[in-house]
C-alpha cells in the first residue's frame, strides 16, 4: 500500500515537472487564437501603447513588469504555471494524493494541460488564480470566509466587476453547503438568485439578466466570426420567462451541448472538460460531503472542499450572465482548477466518486478504557475506503475506531 502511495506520488511529480517544461515552450506552440491576451498585455507593458489599453490590462501589465517579466515570456509563462502547481498540492495534500487513483492521475494531467494552455503566458487570469490559492490556503473558521470575500469583492472593484457579485454568493453557499442535510435543496439556490438578480438587473442596467452578453456578442459577431458564441435558446424577457431563460443558460454552462453539438475534436475535448469539472463538484455537492464543511471543528481538508465548492458554483452561476463564448468560459475556468481538485475523491479521502460513507454507531466503538459508548449515543459518519471521517467527531472516538479495525470488530 505505501509503495502504491509513493508511486502515485511520484507520478504526479513527474507530471507536475513536465508541465513546468511545457509552460517554458508554450509561446512557441500555441496558436495565436491563445495568445491574444497575452499580446494584450504585451502592448500594456510598453509606454507608447499601455494608454491605449482598458484600465485592467494596464494594470496587470504594471503587476508583470513590477516583477521584472516585461521581457521574459518564459519566465511569466512558468510563474502561472508553478502558482496553478502550488494550488494542486495544496488542494489535495501530499499525503492524500498518494490516494489517487488513475483516472483521478488523469483528471490532473489534463488539467495540467489546461494550465498549460491558459497560465503559460502573460495572462490575467493570474490575479484569479491568486484568489484561488487565497480560498485554499485560509485556515478554519468563519472569520477567514470573511477574508477571502472580502478578497474576491477587491478583485471585483479593482479588476473584474462581476466579482463584486462572486463574493456575497459564496457567502450564500458556503452557509448553504455547512447547514443544508438534504441535498435535493440546493437545486433552490439558482433559482432563487435569479429571481432575485431580475429586478436587480431592470432596476440598475434597464435591461434584462443576458442583456450584457448579448450586446458584447452583437459587436463580436459583426467582426468576426466566433464558433463557440454563446446564445439563449430563449429569448431574455420580464418575469417568469427571464428566469427561466436564464436557468436553461445555467445548465448550458454545466453542461455546454452547444459546444459538443460542433463536433469537431477540440471543441468535444473542450466541452468534456466542462462536463468532468462540474461532474466532480456536483457528486461531491449532492452526496452531502460538504455537510458541515463551516463546522469550528472541521477537518482541514473539508473545509477546503466547502470553500472551493462555494467559489465554483458561485462563480459559475455568476458566469451565465456575462460570458460571450465558450472559450472564453473555458479560459476563466482554468485558475479555478485547483478549486476542483479539492473535490476529488483522493483530496476528500474517499477512493471513487461512487463510494458511500457509512454510519457507525458510536455505540458499537469502545471507549478509552475499553466500554461501550452510551447507548443512544449519535452515529459517527464514517467514509468508506481508508478511515476518515466526513463530520467532526472527537479524537477519542478517532482513537476507538482505528483500534476497533485492527481488531477485526467494525463490521
Amino acid at each position: 500500500m505505501r509503495r502504491h502511495a509513493l508511486a502515485t506520488q511520484l507520478t504526479v511529480v513527474v507530471l507536475a515537472a513536465g508541465t513546468l517544461i511545457a509552460s517554458l515552450l508554450a509561446h512557441q506552440v500555441l496558436p495565436e487564437q491563445f495568445l491574444r491576451d497575452d499580446q494584450t498585455l504585451q502592448q500594456a507593458m510598453d509606454p507608447s501603447t499601455s494608454y491605449l489599453l482598458a484600465d485592467s490590462f494596464q494594470a496587470i501589465g504594471r503587476f508583470y513588469a513590477a516583477l521584472g517579466l516585461q521581457d521574459a515570456p518564459p519566465l511569466a509563462s512558468l510563474l502561472g504555471v508553478l502558482a496553478f502547481l502550488v494550488g494542486l498540492f495544496v488542494a489535495i495534500g501530499w499525503n492524500r494524493m498518494g490516494q489517487a487513483g488513475p483516472w483521478q492521475l488523469a483528471f490532473m494531467a489534463l488539467w495540467m494541460g489546461i494550465a498549460v494552455v491558459y497560465l503559460g503566458q502573460y495572462s490575467k487570469e493570474i490575479v484569479t488564480l491568486g484568489v484561488c490559492l487565497l480560498v485554499l490556503i485560509m485556515p478554519r473558521g468563519r472569520g477567514w470566509d470573511v477574508v477571502i470575500v472580502a478578497a474576491m469583492a477587491a478583485y471585483g472593484a479593482t479588476l473584474r466587476p462581476y466579482w463584486l457579485i462572486v463574493a456575497p454568493l459564496y457567502l450564500v453557499l458556503r452557509y448553504a453547503l455547512h447547514r443544508v442535510r438534504h441535498t435535493r435543496l440546493l437545486l433552490l439556490i439558482p433559482v432563487l438568485f435569479y429571481a432575485a438578480a431580475q429586478p436587480a438587473f431592470q432596476l440598475v442596467l434597464h435591461a434584462g439578466m443576458q442583456s450584457q452578453r448579448d450586446e458584447v456578442n452583437e459587436v463580436r459577431d459583426g467582426l468576426e466570426p466566433v464558433a463557440t458564441l454563446i446564445v439563449s435558446p430563449l429569448p431574455d424577457g420580464p418575469g417568469l420567462q427571464g428566469i427561466v431563460a436564464i436557468l436553461l443558460m445555467f445548465l448550458l454552462f454545466l453542461v455546454p451541448v452547444p459546444l459538443l453539438a460542433l463536433g469537431s475534436p477540440y471543441y468535444i475535448a473542450s466541452g468534456a472538460v466542462i462536463v468532468l469539472l462540474w461532474a466532480v463538484v456536483l457528486t461531491q455537492v449532492f452526496r452531502g460531503r460538504l455537510t458541515g464543511s463551516a463546522a469550528p471543528q472541521a477537518p482541514a481538508h473539508l473545509v477546503k472542499a466547502g470553500r472551493a465548492a462555494a467559489a465554483l458554483l458561485a462563480l459559475v452561476m455568476v458566469q451565465t450572465f456575462f460570458e460571450p463564448d465558450y472559450g472564453s468560459c473555458l479560459k476563466h475556468l482554468a485558475p479555478v482548477l485547483p478549486l476542483a481538485m479539492a473535490l476529488l475523491p483522493c483530496a476528500l479521502g474517499t477512493r471513487a466518486l461512487g463510494t458511500r460513507a457509512q454510519s457507525v454507531p458510536v455505540q458499537a466503538l469502545p471507549d478509552a478504557a475499553g466500554q461501550g459508548a452510551a447507548e443512544g449515543a449519535p452515529a459517527v459518519v464514517v467514509a468508506a475506503g481508508p478511515l476518515s471521517t466526513t463530520t467532526p467527531v472527537t479524537s477519542r472516538v478517532k482513537t476507538a475506531a482505528k483500534t476497533s479495525v485492527k481488531e477485526g470488530r467494525l463490521a
